[in-house]
């Protein structure tokens, strides 16, 4: 995951916290690290233009001088990133040790701290907030979790028994899941099952037909009872459209009217 240092501006909380452990368990643990959505801010050397990065689903700890971020997370949010170093290629060019956009103009060079590659990043300006482009480098997701099996599954599907590169028809395509103890009552609509799906309907169903034999005054829950009474419409209008072989009564432009009935008789027919 992201980690945002002291040079980010968070500007919202997703209420979940994690605990953050180090490549060894006798450095301790930062527990109830909180997770947020926040931007930081590159300015190109060559142009002076300034670009807001948006950054979602991230840790965040102020006490840190520097920001963290794995060209795993960027490439998953369909950033190009060449982390190869000029100085490795045989015939380096500008895009090589580069992160580059698709839908946007914008190249940036990376430099190197020691053996890690970096590029320079401040914590934006209200002003920079307000009239710079900002652009997306991660996933456009309410969620992240980079412990899910599904990308080691994805990998693995890549290539078949012989070890080579299988076509993209007969790939396996496995969505990330999140984690069990993250469970917050609100995943996103492909992270539910149809199963699941039915299973919530019928409940539903059932609790607002028991609150329609309720008086308006009496329903525990008057939103159950207002969706009971649209079910019991939908119903009517449903029955009406099939008496009358018509699927398109309840829409706003109805080609169908009963006010004023036309009439034709069997010699009009035959002409």
């Amino acid at each position: 995951m992201i980690v945002l240092g002291r040079h980010a501006f968070v500007f919202e909380s997703t209420g979940r916290t994690c605990n953050v452990r180090p490549f060894s368990a006798e450095l301790g643990i930062a527990e109830n690290v909180p997770i947020v959505d926040g931007a930081i801010v590159y300015e190109s050397p060559f142009t002076g233009e300034a670009f807001v990065l948006l950054i979602g689903n991230e840790l965040h700890i102020p006490s840190m001088n520097i920001n963290l971020v794995p060209p795993f997370i960027m490439r998953a949010g369909g950033v190009i990133v060449n982390d190869t170093l000029k100085i490795h290629c045989n015939e380096p060019t500008v895009d090589d040790h580069c992160i580059s956009f698709i839908n946007h103009d914008l190249r940036i060079p990376m430099q190197l701290w020691g053996t890690f590659s970096y590029f320079h990043s401040r914590i934006p300006t209200a002003e920079e907030l307000d009239g710079c482009d900002k652009i997306f480098i991660t996933p456009d997701s309410t969620v992240w979790n980079p412990h899910c099996e599904s990308f080691a599954k994805n990998e693995q599907s890549m290539l078949d028994f012989e070890g080579n590169t299988i076509d993209s028809r007969r790939r396996t395509n496995h969505i990330m899941e999140r984690e069990p103890e993250d469970y917050s009552g609100d995943y996103e609509l492909n992270a539910v099952t149809a199963d699941a799906w039915n299973e919530a309907v019928d409940l539903t169903t059932d609790d607002a037909f028991k609150a329609d034999s309720y008086s308006t005054d009496d329903c525990p829950d008057p939103c159950i009872s207002e969706f009971a009474a649209a079910l019991s419409l939908r119903g009517e209008i449903s029955k009406l459209c099939g008496s009358i072989g018509s699927c398109t009564i309840s829409a706003p432009e109805c080609d169908v009217l009963f006010e004023n009935p036309s009439s034709i008789d069997l010699d009009e027919l035959d002409g």
